[in-house]
């Protein structure tokens, strides 16, 4: 990976997982009858102020810390909850654009870095990993019924929020939003030891779950 890249090309042609002494997806989306901001709301709002500000520079994502498996596969070792909100989004976003109109060849490939056949870009936590891919990616869920994990309800209320937020958006809108977060930028740093990993996540976090080695 490229220290300085976009997103686009941090998710291009890899598989990205989340390794097991991460926790679950914990951004909250807002709730009905509630004025308080949650993570959600707020990524949505810092884009739409970018869009308002028409700024010359490409909207920034952060840093990412990623432990390299092999040269198409890394563990996100900072950075997840974006990346899975980022994952989340950009799958919404599709989801909606073909609702407006077909996909262009250049948009179909993009959407690779999401699922290209039967690989799939980015993996959560393997006890969230299936219901966001069978309700968010692949659609073959509509109604999720009962969820097991609070992370789960998470993951289902971000990807409809965001499914609510983009329906309302104009297919012009749809389009300047998917070139937005394709070509934002980001930095990374990527370590070759999972020991190494453990520790600057433990460095960097203090709510995580226990780490463990393979």
């Amino acid at each position: 990976m490229k220290v300085q890249t976009t997103i686009k090309d941090m998710l291009q042609n890899k598989e990205i997982v989340v390794p097991a002494y991460q926790r679950a997806y914990s951004w909250d989306t807002p709730q009905k009858g509630y004025d308080k901001k949650t993570q959600i709301d707020v990524f949505v709002k810092d884009i739409e102020e970018y869009i308002k500000s028409q700024g010359s520079i490409p909207y920034y994502f952060g840093h990412f810390l990623f432990e390299k498996i092999d040269d198409e596969k890394y563990a996100v070792v900072d950075g997840q909850q974006r990346l899975t909100t980022i994952t989340l989004f950009i799958a919404a976003l599709y989801q909606e654009l073909k609702k407006k109109r077909e996909l262009s060849e250049v948009e179909e490939r993009n959407y690779r870095i999401i699922k290209d056949g039967t690989r799939y870009g980015f993996s959560t936590v393997p006890n969230d990993n299936m219901l966001m891919r069978d309700y968010a990616i692949d659609h073959k869920i509509s109604n999720v019924g009962e969820l097991d994990t609070l992370s789960q309800k998470r993951i289902v209320g971000a990807y409809d929020y965001f499914v609510d937020y983009l329906s309302r958006c104009e297919e012009s809108k749809l389009t300047l939003l998917l070139d937005i977060i394709l070509k934002s930028c980001c930095t990374t740093h990527v370590v070759n030891d999972e020991t190494e990993a453990v520790q600057m996540f433990i460095f960097q976090n203090d709510r995580g779950k226990r780490p463990y080695i393979r």
